[in-house]
């Protein structure tokens, strides 16, 4: 509550309980957040350390064409928390369910073409964009946008964590991932060089992904997959390795 007493002195009165259980909830998404930036970087740090500034402009090129992959994602990311937090604040687990399985089913969708114009034609999108010079990127273009689909087979858990009020599960997730993601950096940077690093991206994503959905089903017993969903993936990934 807030309390002005006459024009200069001014008050605010809190309810201990509720600041400290909002400070509880919101202090691991501080570090999430934090995680996140750490993780978005980690990789071209991490070349630099390892390769030439050339490999890091290599890779610098191709991470934002991947992110293009999701920005229908983010926008269906938002309805689903909005969606999700009324009906658990209603107690509607079975709606919850269908409105988690509908998502995840509706962001890989909407990433599949990206995806497929993306790995299948990598250095012709990146002869188009950046020119002749940036075209061995392809590899690590491939593998990002792979590893990117792949994560996305595992919808917003993350998201479903903290609307479960689970902000701690996204944040350990989230350290595991970092900490794979550093690791597999130092293994495959020096051998494999941006294409290493686009594996150790890939793999941090989808490691992140698989924790935050184990953790979801321990707490809610909600998941994304069905058996039509799982069989349609499959045959995707056949069709597109046979290629």
């Amino acid at each position: 509550k807030i309390y002005f007493d006459g024009i200069f002195r001014f008050g605010l009165l809190f309810d201990k309980k509720i600041a400290r259980s909002l400070l509880i909830f919101s202090l691991p998404l501080m570090f999430v957040a934090f995680i996140n930036y750490l993780l978005s970087w980690t990789d071209t740090l991490m070349i630099g350390y390892f390769e030439s500034s050339f490999s890091v402009g290599l890779y610098s090129s191709v991470s934002p064409l991947v992110r293009l992959m999701n920005i229908i994602g983010i926008a269906i990311g938002s309805a689903y928390t909005i969606l999700m937090t009324q009906l658990y604040a209603k107690d509607k687990f079975k709606d919850m369910l269908n409105i988690h399985k509908n998502t995840v089913k509706l962001i890989y969708l909407s990433s599949c073409i990206p995806f497929l114009i993306l790995y299948l034609s990598p250095e012709v999108i990146i002869n188009i964009i950046f020119g002749s010079k940036y075209v061995e990127a392809g590899g690590a273009l491939e593998i990002l946008s792979l590893g990117l689909l792949l994560s996305q087979i595992f919808g917003p858990s993350g998201t479903a964590l903290v609307v479960f009020r689970k902000s701690n599960y996204e944040l350990i997730s989230n350290v595991i991932a970092i900490f794979c993601n550093v690791i597999l950096n130092l293994i495959l940077i020096p051998k494999y060089s941006i294409f290493g690093a686009g594996v150790a991206t890939s793999m941090s994503y989808i490691i992140s992904g698989i924790v935050k959905s184990l953790l979801l089903y321990k707490i809610s017993k909600l998941h994304p997959f069905s058996k039509k969903f799982v069989l349609s993936v499959v045959i995707f990934f056949i069709l597109v390795f046979m290629v």
